[in-house]
Order: C-alpha cells, then sequence, then structure tokens
C-alpha cells in the first residue's frame, strides 16, 4: 500500500508540476524583460543592490534621501537566489525565473500541506487525489492570475511560501522537534520578500498568530517569538519608519489624490459575492494601448471570459465546494479545519470591510486589502475544498473520477491562463539599448540626477516603447534619483518637483537654476521617449551644458555639484523663522541664498501657500484673510476685481456630460449638482480667458460632496496645457481656497475642469454652491517681515579638510574654523553627530550643524551617524545567533 501511495502522489506531484511549466512555457516571451508597472529589478547593478540592503535604513538613492519607507533589505535573500541565476540565466530571463519558480512552489506547498495533515488521519491513496486537488484549486484560480498578471515579487514570494510556512508551523505544533522549526526558520528568511512592503508580512504575520496559538500556544509563541527575532533587521527599521514617516507618506500629493479612489475601488468589489470568487479591483483598471493610441482595460480579455455564464458558475461552484469543505471540517471536529476557518474569518474581514476603517495610519496601509489578504484566503479555500475531498473519496477509483472532474472544471474556469493569459503582454517588454548605455556611463559619474521631462506629478510613465509603470532606473544607476516615484516618501523629494516643474513651466530660468543649486543636482537626463511629456525645451546656459546623448536618453551636466559625499559649508547663511516645505517658490533663497530655520530669526510668515502649509485662508464679505496660527500673524487685504461665477447656460456644458473614455455608466447634471453611476464621469467646465498669468490669484470652491469620491478639480493653464491645479475636495461639506501663484508670462487664459467620478457600483454625487476666484498682492504678501532687527547674514568660517564616508549612514569629517556644515540629504532627526552639535534644517530640506570654534586644536574630527541604521545591523547579528543556536541544538 505505501508503494503504490508513494508512486500515486509521484505521478500526481509530476501531472502537477508539469502543468505548471506548462502554463509558465505559454506565458514567456523570449527575448523580453518582465518589466513594468510596479517591478524590482536588482539584476540590473548587482553591486549596488547588495550595497542598499547592507545600507538599506537611510535610501540615498531616492531622490535626496529618505528614510526606508518599503523594507528593501528584506528582499536580501531573493537577491542572492537571482545573483546565483545569473550565471546561468541571461539578465532578461531572471525576473521571469524568480516568477515562475514561485507559481511552482505555492500549489506544490498545498500538496505536501494537504497530504501532511490527512496522513494523520487516515493513509490510503484517497489522500493523493485530494491534495491534488487542493493544490489545483490554489493554481487555478482569479487570485493568483491577478497576483502574476502584473507580477510584484512580494506578492508572489508570499503566494510560494504560505502553505510552506503553515506545514513546518502545523508539524513544529503537533510533533515540536528542533528540525521542524530549523525548516520553519530557514523558510521565514527565505520568505522576507514578502515584507518588501511590510503591511503584506503583518497580514501573514496575524494569520500565523491566529493558527499557532489557537493550535498549542506555548509552542506557538515559540514560533511567533522566531519570526519576530528572525525579522528584526528590517522590522526594527520599519517600526522607526512608521513612527517618523507614516504622516508624510499620508500627506504626499500623490497619495491625497489616489489613496481615496484606491479605498473607493477595493469598496467596489468588497461584496462577498467578488470575494468568494477572488475577483478584485484590477478587472476595472485600465491601461494604455500604445498600438492604438488610448486607454483599455487591463483585463479585457479576462472580463470576456468571464462574462459566459457557465465559467462564473464554475467559479462558484468551487467556492461552494470549499464551503462544504469547511462545514465538513466543523462537523467532524477537525483541528486544523477549525483553527484555518479563523484564518479565513481573519482575512475575509479585511477583505469585505478592510476599505471602512477609519484609522489613517491603517487607511493608507488598507487602502487596497485584497493585495494583504487575498493569498491567505485562498490558501484557506484551497485547504477546505481539498478537505471536501478528502472525505468524499472512499475508494481509489472514485477519486479518480472526481479529480478529473473538478481538475477539469478548474481548469475550465482559468482557460486563457494555458493560452498565455496568465502574464500580462503590458509587463513583456524590450528595453531599448539605450538605457544600459546610460547605466555604464553614469558607473563613475557620481552626484544627484534630476530626471526630466517634469510633465506631471505621477510617479507613472508611458514610454513609446511600449512601457507603463512606476519606472526602473533607480536600479541601474549608482546615482541618486530624483522622479516622482519618490516623492511619496519624502516631503523634500515632492518639494523639488513643485519648485523646478514651476520655474520650467513659467520660463524662469533663473529659478530653475536656483532649484538645481539649492537641491545640489549635478545632472538632468531627458528621456524623450516619455509619450505627452509637453513642458519646455531646456535652455542651454553657462551652468548647464549637454554632455552625452544615447538616442532619447540626453544628459547634461551642472556646474552645481559638491561631490559623492554630499557635504558643503555655505560662503554666508541666514537664521529664518519660515520653512518652504511642499511650496512651488522659495522666495528666501531666492533673496538670500543659503538659509537655516530658527524659531528665533527673522520670520517670513506668508511665503507657503500650500494646503500642507500653517498658512491658512479665508473671507468675508469685503477681505481676504490670511493667517499663520504658527507665526501668530494674521493679514487681510481688500477684496477688488472679484470672479463670481453665475453658472449660466452658456458656461460649461449645458447637459450633463459623460467624460468616461468608453462612456461607460451613466451622468446626471441638475443645477449644480453632479452625479455618477455605474463607472460614469460627470465632468463640467468653465473658462476664465482674462485670468493673466503674472497676477496671483485664490480660488474659492464652496459646496458639498453628499457620496461616493469628492469632487475633483483641474485647473488648466491654456499657454502649456499643463493643469497649474489638480485637487481632491474633501468629503461632506467643503470650502477650500487655493492659490495660483503668479509667472514669468504676458499671456493669461485658465480652464477649471470639475469630475465627478463613480467607481463601478460605487455613485458619486457632488453640489457646487460657488466658485469665486479673487486677485491678490502676492508680492506684497511674500515680502512682510518679522522681526527684521534680526535679518543678520551670518559668514561661514568652516573648512572641510576633509571627509570619509562609509556606505550612507556613517561620516567621518576633519573641519577646521567654525560655522554651518551641511549635509544635503534630506532632514532627518535620525541624523546626529558627535560631539552633540545643534541640528538645523538648511533651505527647507538639508541636515545642517552648527559647529563652534576648536579652542584645543585647529582641525576637530566630527562624526555624522545615521542611528537607525544600527537598528538593521542589529537584527542581522540576531537573526545569525538564533540560526546558529537552531542550528546547534539540531546537530
Amino acid at each position: 500500500m505505501r508503494v503504490g501511495n508513494k508512486m500515486a502522489s509521484l505521478l500526481l506531484l509530476a501531472i502537477l508540476v508539469v502543468l505548471i511549466i506548462f502554463v509558465a512555457w505559454r506565458n514567456y516571451t523570449p527575448n523580453t524583460f518582465l518589466l513594468g508597472w510596479d517591478s524590482l529589478h536588482p539584476e540590473f547593478n548587482f553591486l549596488e543592490a547588495f550595497k542598499r540592503v547592507f545600507f538599506g535604513v537611510w535610501r540615498e538613492e531616492q531622490g535626496v534621501g529618505v528614510v526606508a519607507v518599503h523594507s528593501h533589505m528584506a528582499d536580501f535573500p531573493r537577491i542572492i537566489l537571482l545573483w546565483l541565476s545569473s550565471f546561468v540565466f541571461s539578465v532578461s530571463f531572471l525576473r521571469y525565473s524568480y516568477i515562475f519558480l514561485c507559481l511552482i512552489l505555492g500549489p506544490l506547498g498545498v500538496y505536501f500541506f494537504l497530504n501532511y495533515v490527512f496522513r494523520r488521519e487516515k493513509e490510503g491513496l484517497v489522500t493523493n487525489p485530494a491534495a491534488f486537488l487542493g493544490a489545483l484549486a490554489y493554481l487555478l484560480n482569479l487570485c493568483t492570475l491577478q497576483h502574476f498578471f502584473l507580477p510584484f515579487e512580494m506578492f508572489t514570494t508570499q503566494y510560494a511560501f504560505l502553505p510552506w510556512l503553515f506545514l513546518f508551523a502545523l508539524k513544529f505544533l503537533r510533533e515540536k522537534g528542533k528540525k521542524n522549526l530549523l525548516i520553519f526558520s530557514l523558510l521565514t528568511i527565505l520568505s522576507t520578500a514578502q515584507a518588501y512592503a511590510a503591511t503584506l508580512f503583518y497580514a501573514y504575520f496575524g494569520a500565523l498568530i491566529i493558527f499557532a496559538l489557537s493550535y498549542r500556544f506555548k509552542r506557538g509563541l515559540v514560533l511567533i517569538l522566531v519570526t519576530l527575532l528572525l525579522n528584526l533587521y528590517w522590522l526594527l527599521p520599519n517600526t522607526y519608519s512608521i513612527i517618523r514617516e507614516s504622516q508624510v507618506v499620508a500627506n504626499s500629493k500623490i497619495n491625497q489624490l489616489f489613496s481615496p479612489e484606491a479605498e473607493i475601488r477595493s469598496m467596489d468589489f468588497s461584496d462577498i459575492s467578488n470575494v468568494l470568487i477572488h475577483k478584485s479591483f484590477l478587472f476595472d483598471w485600465r491601461v494604455f494601448d500604445f498600438q492604438n493610441n488610448e486607454f483599455t482595460d487591463l483585463m479585457g480579455v479576462w472580463k470576456g471570459y468571464l462574462s459566459r455564464k457557465y465559467v462564473i458558475y464554475t467559479l462558484y461552484t468551487v467556492s461552494s465546494l470549499s464551503i462544504l469543505g469547511l462545514i465538513w471540517g466543523l462537523v467532524k471536529r477537525d483541528k486544523v479545519v477549525l483553527f484555518l476557518f479563523l484564518v479565513s474569518l481573519y482575512s475575509l474581514f479585511f477583505l469585505v470591510g478592510g476599505s471602512y476603517i477609519n484609522n489613517n495610519l491603517f487607511k493608507e496601509a488598507l487602502r487596497m486589502p485584497f493585495t494583504k489578504f487575498s493569498i491567505i484566503f485562498l490558501f484557506t479555500m484551497s485547504f477546505f475544498l481539498g478537505y471536501l475531498f478528502f472525505g468524499l473519496f472512499k475508494r481509489a477509483w472514485l477519486g479518480v473520477i472526481l479529480t478529473l472532474v473538478v481538475g477539469g472544471g478548474l481548469i475550465f474556469s482559468v482557460w486563457p491562463m494555458f493560452q498565455g493569459k496568465l502574464v500580462s503582454s503590458v509587463v513583456k517588454t524590450d528595453v531599448p539599448a539605450a538605457y544600459f548605455e546610460l547605466f555604464k556611463w553614469f558607473k563613475d559619474r557620481p552626484g544627484r540626477v534630476a530626471n526630466l521631462p517634469l510633465n506631471t506629478l505621477w510617479g507613472w510613465d508611458y514610454h513609446n516603447w511600449e512601457y507603463e509603470g512606476s519606472g526602473f532606473l533607480t536600479y541601474g544607476l549608482s546615482n541618486p534619483l530624483l522622479v516622482r516615484d519618490f516623492d511619496r516618501w519624502s516631503q523634500f523629494n515632492e518639494t523639488f518637483y513643485n519648485e523646478i516643474s514651476f520655474a520650467l513651466y513659467s520660463k524662469d530660468s533663473q529659478a530653475f537654476e536656483r532649484t538645481l543649486r539649492k537641491y545640489q543636482v549635478k545632472y538632468l537626463l531627458l528621456d524623450e521617449s516619455i509619450i505627452n511629456a509637453g513642458g519646455t525645451v531646456l535652455n542651454m546656459s553657462n551652468n548647464i551644458k549637454e554632455v552625452q546623448k544615447f538616442g532619447f536618453l540626453t544628459i547634461y551636466e551642472t556646474n552645481f555639484d559638491i561631490g559623492d559625499k554630499y557635504l558643503s559649508t555655505p560662503q554666508s547663511y541666514i537664521p529664518v523663522k519660515a520653512d518652504l516645505t511642499y511650496s512651488q517658490i522659495d522666495p528666501i533663497y531666492q533673496k538670500y541664498g543659503d538659509y537655516i530655520g530658527d524659531e528665533n530669526g527673522v520670520g517670513y510668515p506668508f511665503v507657503n501657500f500650500d494646503l500642507r502649509s500653517p498658512v491658512s485662508i479665508t473671507s468675508n464679505l469685503s477681505d481676504l484673510i490670511f493667517e499663520n496660527r504658527k507665526a501668530n500673524s494674521k493679514v487681510t487685504l481688500p477684496i477688488k476685481d472679484k470672479i463670481v461665477e453665475n453658472f449660466s447656460e452658456d458656461r460649461g456644458f449645458k447637459e450633463a456630460h459623460n467624460c468616461d473614455l468608453k462612456k461607460l455608466g451613466r451622468v446626471e447634471k441638475e443645477e449644480k449638482t453632479y452625479r455618477a453611476f455605474d463607472g460614469g464621469v460627470a465632468c463640467d467646465f468653465f473658462d476664465y480667458p482674462s485670468l493673466k498669468y503674472d497676477q496671483a490669484y485664490i480660488l474659492r470652491i464652496k459646496g458639498e460632496n453628499k457620496k461616493g469620491r469628492g469632487l475633483k478639480i483641474y485647473l488648466q493653464n491654456w499657454e502649456t496645457g499643463r493643469m497649474d491645479l489638480e485637487e481632491l475636495l474633501p468629503a461632506g461639506k467643503f470650502d477650500n481656497y487655493f492659490v495660483v501663484l503668479p509667472k514669468l508670462s504676458n499671456k493669461k487664459g485658465y480652464t477649471l475642469n470639475l469630475e465627478t467620478r463613480s467607481f463601478g457600483r460605487i455613485a458619486s454625487e457632488n453640489r457646487i454652491e460657488s466658485i469665486e476666484i479673487y486677485p491678490f498682492d502676492f508680492k506684497f504678501l511674500t515680502s512682510l517681515v518679522q522681526n527684521s532687527e534680526k535679518e543678520v547674514v551670518i559668514n561661514d568660517n568652516l573648512k572641510v579638510e576633509g571627509v570619509k564616508k562609509v556606505g550612507t549612514a556613517i561620516y567621518k569629517i576633519q573641519t577646521s574654523g567654525n560655522g554651518l556644515l551641511v549635509l544635503g540629504q534630506g532632514y532627518e532627526k535620525g541624523w546626529i553627530t558627535y560631539p552633540r552639535l545643534k541640528h538645523v534644517k538648511v533651505n527647507s530640506w538639508a541636515n545642517g550643524w552648527i559647529v563652534p570654534l576648536s579652542i584645543e586644536y585647529p582641525v576637530s574630527s566630527i562624526y555624522i551617524i545615521f542611528w537607525p541604521q544600527l537598528l538593521e545591523w542589529f537584527g542581522f547579528i540576531v537573526l545569525v545567533c538564533v540560526l546558529t543556536g537552531l542550528k546547534d541544538r539540531v546537530y
């Protein structure tokens, strides 16, 4: 019997592996990279990837430098695997190989997990087909499809290792055994790539806690403790990041605009009918069709296939079988079924209701619950299906028949997978050789690089060589790179974009160069393959010159470099009570040059009008009121030449207009109320041809969001075609004031576009009460000063005699004299010095320290350390100690 069982098991395993390899083969396109959407590419520069893992807490490569919001160091095991694979496979195939390996490992893990559970209850040929069907259910479903359609390593890693982790967790809980614990530990390390976005790991960790502590509390505690200790090297830095940076991430403009939409998209698919068949927001997403120059449905082929009623019936039948298996297991009081049921309830709670959580921290982290909890839910449902057939298979022949029938149904339910539709063609592309030439050129040329064009605030690019995604250049370059995708993690990266793009589109060459100098930008990289880039042609000057060109890539070099160690001393500086974070202009830097933040310095209360600044704007019948409560300052300006929108019939669209590209859904317009249903987009516009670009304005919009997503506004500049404002108004009643800054142009004309967008079954309704536009004296307001007697320019007598830099976190500086020492990395309190010096913010973004005159020695040694980096290294030491201890106990 045992020989027969083993042969049956090997046969079914072989069938399973062959099936997966066939799917992988059908989804592989030779001579292409698996590149696009969100993707990780350490294979473009392995040496740099390893450096960034070991010095993983301060991300110097991300613009002006940021605390690691993503747990990049958790990708270490996967990078090692890819590096070893690079000796066998081509660079273009490396990412394919890892993704397809995950596709194989996941179902195999489910097979062995089910077999282990079943064999504890009874031996026999019936256990193998039941385990096979469970593994097949884990492979052939819409959840697997969506995680591999646009593969992102953290999700595919969890898909691969989750069943194996639960298998050896269960083995340890049942049998104890130091070897089981060691294997669980090794799997935990190999699976840490799932923690790249830490929320995904926390979702898994919650499931492990529920299962382990419920099954056997004391042994469960051991598993929990070991898991924590092995993950400390990224958990500790991530905890620091959450404490210090969570509000920065939530406040970023990209997330303020995108997160509410992401939540609503998730809500649209959070009903139980979609959750049971693992269907999510990707079925409502659109991508750019480069061939037809239009946006089209991402899952178009799959939406067409699922429109066949028999396919949907099959998917719901599979879910029903899983539920029957759950009921069967609960009736039998099976412990594994019971505790996996708790895990499934845990994941189901977030899948159905996660988007409704109101806590700001959790709201941002769980804006798309499907991505965090769907694989856990899939694992439990696959187990329950296998368990049902384990109970039904009384005879081997019955097992064979039911395996063929159910297996055939599973294959039928996702048949396009076998036609090459598991991995989207959107992420299969050939990378132009120009980028690899670019990587080589920059190899020995350090310095901060700013990416052009600056046509949009969104960190999402469309290239005419059929690439769409968040970018990949940072993986091939060692240089810090200022791109929009990094704006989400740092307010200073976003501020750079605000300043540089405003200067460029205002055709203010002096402000453009000042911004490059302020942020210590050495190179400009213009990528002309980006579609619909727009913008102004870059003018050459004595400070900017073209130095290299690779096809559509042009490199410009500036005179604003301070070396690869980013340490400098200004000639002079002034203490100022002001902060220009998020501002589109910096009048203080324009007037003085370098400055430091100082509560006792000269005050400029009205220089920053971003909505996230301390300045608030209100009005009454006769005055505009500007108030900076932080600076205890208030100014009123008389209202002159106010423009009031009358909403007459000749303004905007006369009737309800649906701006959805495919005219889906329906829209309504009733006086000043806009409604959208079933994916429709109610839009309207109001032209203001008399508004001058060299004049500053306040745009006031008052109204109410009654349901769905709030009102979105775009203020389009007629001259550049660019959106000078893009804002999402809040839920409920609103009365918002937006500042439109003056530009160096004598032309005029703006269009205000309004958008009320619905998402599937989530309708939207917005009512506008009034739109008013007020001109105001921007120059006068920004010139107002507090404590003008403190307007003292300080000459800097400090000189840097030598610098030694270790990674991205440690500096040893030899200095002479006294004055201001500037570290050109994003300001963060985690940067400390020895001896302790006064830490200041320089130019509203960089770190600085006031160095006193050394009495004892003409040359002083100063150490600068980013101390949270020590958390990662401490975690690595703990990991090695835990593994060594477990290994010694086993052997």
